[in-house]
């Protein structure tokens, strides 16, 4: 334990949740204690910097950001970008993208990557502890809402999948609770499970996109696709501002997963290589798909191939659902634990969870769209001032051991 007398003063700009100065040194359980079995396996450090031994490399982090990348919202809105505008046009727009996000989620990921605190612990030192209340609500409604509209469309799309491919008609709510579950059992454990769940569900979506832009242009000519008429073209300013606009929550909670990383330069790298692969992959792969057939809607068009094709699109759509959702429950849960320390980030997680499966299952998701389009503007400057802050201004504030 440090002198008090020589330890500087605790300010308003100093995180409070790390004033604790064994929550910091001994992250594990305190002093000779260490947890173990159950407790060791939900430890995920939500109000307390992640210790050195249990960091990641760039390539661990890479897999787990392509998991992020490979959902649903986003392979639909890749189909109707390349439904909605020459092939061009569409391309140019998702790789321009693909580098905004990466550039500002690469940002974030460095600042995560150097305090080893989550998102809404991190904003702490910029907006000290109650301008960061607004900023870990922001966090959390974003996170949140996105983790209730994605799992109604998860139980939509595998009921539909299921019965295409002569399986029983079970009810979308059924899924709700279902897939609810599971994504609150791997949100629990923190990144472990969001790291392995990655890494099964890629591959997966991978395929799926070879084997249906294999059929699409087997039957239609790049040239044809590229010199198809469009009738009412979307300009290339509004495709940009909606595909950015889309992920803005996703960007600005990259330090929740590069807070694990060995170094700020393997979080960078890890960030950048994942959001710019991934988005490029799962967005650009539905776009020359909907260019080339001319429907947008990518989840639809896969449920209607046929024999195994089907099989594997069905797997696809709840797997990349699966793996999206449990890291919007992942943030929710990190950025409530910042709001009420003394809730175990476990717990949160069960509650958000069955509180999300509930707005699924009644069917409000419809009705917060204006609210995540309210979140795409607020939450972007956050971390745009964060980064001012972090780059330019005080840097070396940014540091959870001159709080002990």
């Amino acid at each position: 334990m440090p002198d008090p007398s020589t330890s500087p003063p605790l300010t308003e700009k100093t995180p409070a949740l790390l004033a604790d100065s064994t929550a910091v040194t001994c992250p594990t359980g305190g002093p000779g204690n260490p947890k173990k079995g159950f407790r060791a396996l939900l430890e995920d450090y939500g109000n307390r910097p992640v210790p050195d031994e249990f960091s990641r490399n760039w390539v661990q982090i890479t897999v787990i950001i392509w998991g992020m990348t490979a959902n649903i919202p986003l392979l639909m809105l890749g189909g109707l970008v390349g439904q909605s505008a020459s092939l061009l046009s569409a391309c140019f727009a998702i790789l321009s993208s693909a580098f905004l996000i990466a550039l500002c989620g690469a940002l974030a990921g460095f600042i995560g990557a150097h305090t080893r605190v989550s998102s809404a612990m991190t904003a702490q030192f910029t907006y000290g502890y109650r301008g960061s209340i607004a900023t870990s609500a922001a966090f959390f409604l974003g996170s949140f809402g996105w983790f209730g509209v994605q799992l109604e469309v998860f139980g939509l799309a595998v009921a539909d999948g299921v019965t295409s491919i002569g399986g029983p008609a079970i009810p979308p709510r059924v899924w709700v609770v279902v897939g609810g579950v599971l994504m609150v059992l791997t949100a629990m454990s923190g990144l472990k499970a969001l790291a392995k769940l990655s890494v099964v569900v890629v591959p997966f979506l991978i395929a799926l996109c070879i084997v249906a832009l294999w059929d699409a242009y087997s039957v239609h000519s790049l040239s044809e696709v590229a010199h198809r008429p469009i009738i009412h073209p979307d300009s290339f300013g509004y495709q940009v501002s909606m595909l950015v606009g889309t992920f803005s929550v996703g960007m600005v909670t990259m330090p929740d997963v590069t807070r694990y990383s060995h170094t700020p330069r393997h979080g960078v790298v890890g960030v950048g290589l994942g959001l710019m692969g991934g988005i490029l992959l799962f967005m650009g792969a539905p776009c020359m798909l909907g260019a080339a057939v001319g429907d947008g809607d990518f989840i639809g068009l896969m449920l209607r191939q046929e024999g195994w094709r089907k099989l594997l699109a069905v797997f696809a759509v709840a797997l990349s659902a699966w793996t999206t959702n449990d890291n919007n429950l992942y943030s929710a849960a990190l950025a409530f634990c910042c709001l009420f320390p003394a809730v175990p980030k476990w717990g949160v997680t069960i509650g958000a969870g069955l509180v999300g499966i509930g707005v699924a299952l009644v069917g409000v998701t419809a009705h917060i769209e204006d609210l995540m389009v309210g979140l795409g503007v607020f939450i972007p400057p956050i971390i745009s001032i964060m980064a001012a802050d972090f780059f330019l201004f005080r840097r070396h504030l940014y540091n959870h051991s001159l709080s002990n």
